[in-house]
This record gives structure tokens, sequence and C-alpha cells, in this order.
């Protein structure tokens, strides 16, 4: 393969089970567009399995052949929507670890402090013993 053809399956082409799930399009169809010359396909072989690469560009120009732009667009708003879904409930889930994380400071700032005031109300040393331990010390 050249390296043109290459850069090309890597960037702009899909996996006919990909791009039936992508594109919401029967793989038979696409088998169908293959067999009359309409797409044109790559082999490629992957961890032992045989796959056939088609180009998007090409499906896209058959969908919008076949079924017209509004099909192809409801089919990128679709696949968009369910891109939008998932980020939306990983970030949800992610926001729900930070809140976790934010009480769990808070917990710990807040037995801090309540162990730095035990610390200080048992250790104070009043006026009048700093002015009684000076004056001892100045006797020397």
């Amino acid at each position: 393969m050249t390296k043109n053809i290459e850069r090309n399956l890597k960037d702009e082409s899909l996996s006919i089970e990909k791009a039936s799930r992508e594109y919401r399009v029967n793989q038979a169809w696409i088998m169908q567009c293959i067999n009359s010359g309409q797409l044109e396909y790559l082999q490629k072989s992957s961890k032992g399995k045989n796959c056939l690469m088609i180009f998007k560009d090409q499906l896209k120009r058959l969908i919008v052949e076949q079924g017209g732009t509004s099909h192809l667009d409801r089919i990128k708003a679709k696949s968009f929507l369910r891109e939008v879904n998932r980020d939306i409930a990983y970030h949800e889930k992610y926001l729900v670890a930070l809140k976790a994380k934010k009480e769990y400071l808070n917990k710990l700032i807040v037995e801090n402090q309540a162990s730095r005031r035990d610390i200080r109300s048992t250790t104070s040393i009043t006026n009048q013993e700093v002015i009684h331990y000076t004056t001892q010390s100045s006797r020397w």
C-alpha cells in the first residue's frame, strides 16, 4: 500500500461493523454497495481477524443519495447526542467523587481544628504564669 492509502485508511475509513453502528445502516446494504461497485474497500487484518474497510466520505455520499441529507443529519445528531450523554454521565460520576473528597477533607479540617483547640486549652499559659516565669529567670 502506498502511504497515501495508509493515511486515508487510518483517518477516513471504517470497518463495516463500525460503519453500520455509527451510521445506522444495515451491513447487508453496505455489502450490496461494495458488490455493485458503489463503495471501494480495502482488506485489513488485525489480530488475526480479517475485516473490510470502507471510506467514510463514500459511505456518506451513498447515504445522502439513498435517504437524503436529513437522514444523514439525523444520524449525526443522534450519534453526537449519545456522545454528550456519555460525557455527562462520566462527569456526574467524577463530580460525586469530588464531593466525597471535599466532605472528607472538610471533616479532616474540622477535626484538626478541634484537636488544636484542645491542645491550646491544656497548654495555655496565663499572663500571671508568664510574669512569674520571667521574674524568676531574671534573677540570675
